[in-house]
């Protein structure tokens, strides 16, 4: 829920507006149009509790608040019989602003990723105006005289309810994409951390098993696994704080520099695996040169026996 209707964010705002006024500011809370603490009310009050408002979602609610005190001093006056043309109008000018306001910022608020507290807002606020509506028709019933300005104000309510309530319909169909959206990256963090752990120590195990990596080079990987394995402990950090989009970008990164320490061992291998390929060869033509002059050797032997048979004869 937005940190505005908490319990704690009520007390702080009353706690603030005690401490910046003494009591006039409480006093003025039943305030209406034309009363010599109005402007206490609305300039000092309201201002305390927008400032209060932290998130996207808690400033929809404080505007909505504020169109829901105009219909509540609209209904006071009725009843007073203190309600002008003028100050109707004025006061369902304030109430269409800022219920507009509250409604495009719980659709921002969605558009932030926190849909399920922007529906949250409009679900209130829809409540809410179904309340003052309905109060507002029974003071009608018995207030002849402003029955034809309440049924324009009451029209306009019914109006902002719908469109209330058609937002409170998106933002939960977008808070239950959401929410699978979250499952899905919760899943694939889960299994890229485990597929860098799996890589350091495969990596880590086969280096520290080699006959053929130099000192040199074990300590070049052996560096960069270190360095993954931070990036690795991070991610699992963002894992358990629920920040599942950055626990992957980092297991992500901790796998990319495990691949790099895979690939200097695996270029060791190949290097090694080269010299030995060229001795081998080295070894093979001089056998080859030692069987060449081995044949050379027995023709001459041939040659100079047949020789020496020829001069027996």
């Amino acid at each position: 829920m937005p940190a505005l209707t908490s319990t704690s964010a009520i007390g702080i705002t009353a706690a603030v507006i005690i401490a910046a006024t003494g009591g006039t500011s409480l006093l003025a809370e039943t305030a209406v149009p034309g009363d010599a603490l109005y402007t206490v009310k609305t300039n000092v009050n309201e201002s305390v509790r927008g400032s209060l408002a932290f998130s996207t979602s808690a400033e929809a609610e404080f505007k909505a608040d504020l169109a829901l005190r105009r219909l509540g001093e609209i209904n006071a006056l009725a009843e007073e019989d203190r309600l002008t043309s003028t100050v109707r109008a004025e006061l369902q000018q304030e109430f269409e602003a800022n219920a507009e306001s509250s409604v495009e910022l719980a659709k921002q608020a969605g558009e932030e990723g926190d849909s399920d507290d922007g529906a949250e807002v409009m679900s209130s606020f829809v409540l809410d105006l179904g309340i003052r509506e309905e109060t507002l028709v029974e003071t009608g019933k018995t207030k002849d005289a402003v029955k034809a300005q309440l049924d324009v104000i009451v029209a306009v309510i019914h109006a902002t309810r719908r469109e209330a309530a058609r937002t409170e319909k998106d933002l939960r169909v977008a808070a239950e994409a959401e929410v699978e959206a979250e499952s899905d990256v919760t899943v694939e963090a889960e299994e890229d951390i485990n597929a860098a752990q799996k890589l350091i120590t495969e990596i880590r195990s086969t280096t520290a098993k080699s006959m053929k990596t130099s000192a040199e080079v074990k300590a070049e990987i052996t560096a960069k696994l270190s360095d993954a394995t931070v990036k690795l402990n991070d991610a699992r950090t963002e894992f358990s704080a629920k920040a599942y989009a950055e626990a992957k970008a980092l297991a992500e990164q901790a796998a990319k520099i495990g691949a790099e320490a895979e690939v200097m061992l695996k270029n060791t291998f190949n290097a090694r695996s080269s010299v030995e390929s060229d001795s081998s060869v080295d070894t093979e033509t001089n056998v080859e040169v030692e069987g060449e002059e081995s044949v050379d050797v027995e023709s001459s032997v041939d040659v100079e026996t047949r020789n020496e048979v020829n001069l027996d004869l």
